[in-house]
């Protein structure tokens, strides 16, 4: 909220703006990004600063969960999508010595970072930022309206910040879908100067029988679908799109111990059979 209508409009034009520039950098389907071009070419030079500073973001997160989090995963990605774009394709899933053959181009320690250059250490790695970019986007926007001084916002960009207060006075309200087709929100939370994402595995299914998802372990090129959802409430969005990447492919106690650890998170989440769970 801004009392002055043209500091209001000009701030919102600026947003846009922001947004497509970092799309530029970092988006994997806009052929003249930067990162479609490291990953067709294998290396970059120059690289822009926000995906250098949102690559070592990620070593800390790839670090912290054990591999959960990688954003090398790209390759067995490809190989899922390959295969179930097919006609004939088996409901099973990619051979095993296909999928072997991607798992062996992951591990976040073959990207190498030099001084004005990134290098993808092995020939057919690619990256993907999709489960933390959207994050870091809702960051830079925080930020971009902060300094021109909006201090009650709520900000939508796939993952949601709330900062200061609603217009009544109270904090931010956010409901937690349930998972599936007949979705219904299950759960409310207040946001104030915090942020939330969600990732739940209903949201894009690979294989015909729903088996396979778009959240694939890196450490195992499987899809676990561990939980109906998880949903990572933290300090920053980078954090929370992050971590709820990562919480959706780990069991229940290495998530509580990495909320115990930080003390700045907390999660909430549907396990399979409709129960709710808590950390933090």
């Amino acid at each position: 909220m801004h009392a002055d209508e043209t500091v209001a409009r000009e701030t919102l034009h600026a947003c846009v703006q922001e947004i497509r520039r970092l799309e530029g950098i970092l988006s994997l389907y806009d052929p003249a990004s930067t990162l479609v071009q490291l990953n067709r070419k294998g290396h970059v030079n120059g690289p822009d600063l926000e995906l250098l500073e949102l690559l070592t973001s990620a070593r800390t997160f790839s670090q912290e969960t054990g591999g959960a989090f990688d954003v090398t995963v790209q390759p067995i990605w490809q190989t899922y999508a390959a295969h179930f774009s097919a006609p004939d394709a088996s409901p099973a899933g990619p051979p095993r010595d296909t999928l072997k053959s991607s798992l062996d181009l992951v591990g976040f320690e073959k990207i190498r970072i030099l001084p004005g250059k990134i290098v993808l250490g092995q020939k057919g790695m690619a990256l993907t930022l999709n489960g933390i970019a959207q994050g870091y986007v809702t960051d830079r926007i925080k930020s971009l309206l902060t300094r021109s001084g909006f201090k009650d916002v709520l900000i939508d960009l796939g993952e949601i910040y709330g900062g200061g207060f609603r217009p009544d006075g109270r904090a931010w309200q956010v409901g937690i879908a349930s998972a599936g087709a007949r979705a219904e929100t299950w759960k409310h939370i207040s946001l104030q100067n915090r942020a939330v994402a969600t990732s739940s595995d209903a949201g894009h299914v690979l294989s015909p029988d729903g088996h396979i998802t778009h959240l694939i372990d890196p450490r195992t090129a499987q899809t676990p679908r561990r939980y109906r959802s998880v949903s990572v409430i933290a300090e920053n969005a980078t954090t929370a799109d992050a971590l709820s990447t990562a919480f959706a492919l780990m069991p229940p106690a290495q998530i509580e111990r990495i909320v115990e650890r930080r003390k700045d998170l907390s999660v909430i989440g549907l396990s399979n059979n409709g129960a709710g769970f808590e950390f933090g």
